[in-house]
C-alpha cells in the first residue's frame, strides 16, 4: 500500500494556485501556453487551483485533463481556500460571514455538514509574523469580549497547530 504525504503548504505556493486557478476557468479546452503554465507548477499546486477553481465557480466547465491533477482532499482543500483571507484584519462579524461563505463554496464538492466557521479559520497557515499578529488579535478580541466567536476560537486552534 502507499500513502501520499501531505502537502507542505507555503503562503507561496498557496498564491501560486490562487493565481493558477483562473486558467481553468478557460473551459474544458486549454491553449497551449496556458497548458505550459499550469504544467510547470508542482501537481499539488494544480490541484489546489483546480480546486479553487471548482469551489468559486461551481457551474464552469473545467479542463479534465488527468495530468493536471484531481481536486485536493477536504482537509488540503480547506487549508488553501482559508489562508488566502485576511482573517487578522477582518472584524468577528465579517469573520464569520466569510467563513460560512467557504464553507457554502467547499458544500458544492465536499461533504462539510461537520464543520463550522471556526473549523474554516482553524484551516489558515500562519506563518512568521502572522502568529505574532494572531496572538495580538486574540487577545484583542478578548478584550473586546468577542473571544467565543468564530473568528476567536478558529485563530486559537490555528495558533495551536503552530
Amino acid at each position: 500500500m502507499t500513502t501520499t504525504t501531505p502537502m507542505t503548504w507555503t503562503p507561496e505556493a498557496i498564491a501560486q494556485a490562487q493565481g493558477l486557478h483562473m486558467l481553468f476557468l478557460g473551459g474544458p479546452l486549454l491553449e497551449a501556453d496556458e497548458r505550459a503554465e499550469l504544467m510547470a507548477a508542482p501537481l499539488e499546486v494544480r490541484r489546489a487551483a483546480r480546486t479553487i477553481a471548482a469551489c468559486v465557480m461551481p457551474v464552469a466547465a473545467l479542463p479534465t485533463d488527468p495530468e493536471l491533477g484531481p481536486m485536493l482532499p477536504l482537509h488540503e482543500a480547506l487549508r488553501v481556500l482559508a489562508s488566502d483571507k485576511a482573517w487578522l484584519e477582518m472584524s468577528a462579524d465579517e469573520a464569520d460571514e466569510v467563513a460560512a461563505d467557504q464553507l457554502i463554496a467547499l458544500r458544492r464538492h465536499y461533504d462539510v455538514d461537520h464543520l463550522s466557521p471556526a473549523d474554516v479559520i482553524a484551516a489558515t497557515h500562519l506563518v512568521g509574523q502572522q502568529i505574532d499578529a494572531a496572538r495580538d488579535r486574540c487577545a484583542a478580541l478578548d478584550a473586546e469580549r468577542d473571544g467565543d466567536t468564530a473568528l476567536a476560537r478558529g485563530l486559537e486552534r490555528a495558533l495551536s497547530a503552530v
